[in-house]
């Protein structure tokens, strides 16, 4: 059974890409029990070419190549939260690595002791990733993006996403610190520039959102992992 789902995209970034992976490859103790989707974009050959070396070498790597998108947040994170299978969600970028040894046995004991805890198993993962008040790179559990239909908000098209996630879930009171480290070597390239030029916001559903959660939260005492 899949633990952890990791899902991000990566565009003409193959040397971060690699990084990261490595680091997975690296910090996990079993990676029999996590996945990675990486979305790439068909007219970016240099990571459609390097792909099938990648997935050759990392087993647990699976690589969804389509269309190039203007929205990250519904085209790319969205779309693999649904294509993946895991217990819990966990959005990364490119230019992030693990740290943590043994992140995911960490992660798991904490994960199911706060699950028994609230029979519904919503949780928004707070990992140790920037120092900010909200995760860069948050983690959700199954039940959590099933209950809203999506991981980041869709008319977040790119930064402010994970602000906004984490204000939903801090109104919902199912804010969950996480014992690992994740490291971001944040870029300046086109690659970045491009994501501030089509970010769009909307902050304001915050309050509503979280309302719409809670409607999903049970006061019952048992939980059944699905």
């Amino acid at each position: 059974m899949i633990d952890f789902s990791l899902i991000l995209p990566s565009r003409e970034r193959t040397h971060l890409l690699k990084g990261l992976l490595a680091s997975i490859s690296k910090a996990t103790a079993d990676t029999s029990r996590i996945e990675c989707l990486v979305a790439v974009d068909a007219d970016d050959s240099e990571s459609v070419n390097a792909s099938e070396g990648l997935k050759n070498q990392y087993p647990w790597l699976t690589v969804v190549v389509g269309e190039r998108q203007d929205n990250f947040s519904d085209g790319y994170y969205n779309r693999l939260a649904n294509l993946s299978t895991g217990r819990y969600v966990q959005a990364l970028n490119d230019d992030v690595e693990f740290v943590t040894p043994h992140w995911d046995r960490i992660a798991i004991t904490v994960l199911k002791d706060y699950q028994e805890r609230h029979p519904d198993g919503i949780l928004y993962g707070f990992p140790a990733d920037s120092g900010y008040g909200y995760a860069c790179f948050p983690l959700l559990s199954r039940q959590a993006v099933d209950a809203m239909t999506w991981f980041f908000h869709p008319e977040f098209s790119c930064w402010g996403a994970d602000i906004h996630l984490h204000e939903i879930y801090s109104l919902a009171e199912r804010v969950l610190h996480l014992p690992y480290k994740l490291n971001h070597a944040q870029q300046n390239d086109a690659v970045h520039q491009r994501l501030g030029a089509i970010s769009h916001y909307n902050f304001g559903s915050a309050a509503g959102e979280s309302l719409r959660l809670k409607s999903h939260l049970s006061t019952s005492t048992s939980f059944t992992p699905k």
